[in-house]
């Protein structure tokens, strides 16, 4: 008769573990629908700075082309105030061949443009190792690097060279 009393208690409590169960895989779906959507964000922000990366080293890249073309070094940049755009004018895309990207350190989906402006002569700076018969020339060099997705990145320097 003892046990007939204990049975009668626990009756109305029949399928707890069943709600119980479902209720803790509730909670592990919603864990891992948290999970799956921090994961997709994260994903999602580490492409975007992939892009702006490949955007900052293709105006990067810019630079190193306008410090090394000849074009610059002439006569035709020397009136105060001109300036010079790099290359040819508009943004272009950087040759196909493998060399010449290695050299400029860009991938296929990069590109730059950018100008150089002459800001006019003046005394060397300080610690430069030449002589005062000696000019600095100085100038503004800005470059636009674009990276995948639309990633567009602008570095600009200020720059001199020697001269008379």
């Amino acid at each position: 008769m003892m046990f007939d009393n204990y049975n009668k208690k626990f009756v109305d409590e029949r399928g707890f573990v069943l709600v119980g169960a479902l209720l803790i895989l509730l909670l592990l779906v919603l864990i891992g629908i948290s999970a799956s959507n921090s994961t997709f964000f994260e994903i999602q922000i580490a492409a975007s700075h992939k892009a702006r990366a490949k955007g900052f080293y293709a105006a990067e890249s810019g630079l190193s082309y306008a410090k090394a073309s000849p074009e610059f070094y002439g006569g035709s940049n020397v009136t105060e105030g001109s300036g010079l755009r790099f290359p040819a004018g508009t943004a272009i895309e950087i040759p196909e061949d493998s060399a010449t990207r290695q050299a400029l350190g860009v991938d296929t989906d990069q590109s730059f443009q950018g100008t150089i402006t002459y800001e006019g002569s003046g005394a060397l700076p300080r610690g430069s190792g030449f002589s005062d018969d000696y000019n600095a020339h100085f100038y503004e060099i800005q470059s636009t690097g674009y990276g995948p997705n639309g990633a567009e990145v602008t570095v600009e320097v200020r720059a001199y060279r020697v001269g008379f």
